[in-house]
């Protein structure tokens, strides 16, 4: 999208900047087709939560994920 404040970030350094840097995160994020944060913001919840069993990642950073892509669309509806 041209002209998206969200684009701004790569999907490594939102990862990063959110305290989810672990490279089975990255991996997990990235086979879904996620590049830019502004992807993060078309998957429901229950597309993060099968994303992260399918990647087998911890509960927490699921739930972690999960809270700053919440974030992530309340930054977005403001805006």
């Amino acid at each position: 999208m041209v002209g998206d404040p969200f684009n701004f970030f790569g999907i490594g350094d939102w990862l990063r900047a959110q305290n989810l840097k672990g490279a089975n995160v990255n991996q997990a994020v990235r086979a879904a087709g996620v590049e830019w944060s502004s992807d993060l913001l078309e998957l429901t919840e229950s597309d993060l939560q099968e994303l992260c069993t399918a990647a087998k990642l911890p509960l927490l950073i699921k739930r972690r994920l999960i809270n700053a892509v919440a974030g992530l669309h309340r930054s977005a509806r403001s805006s």
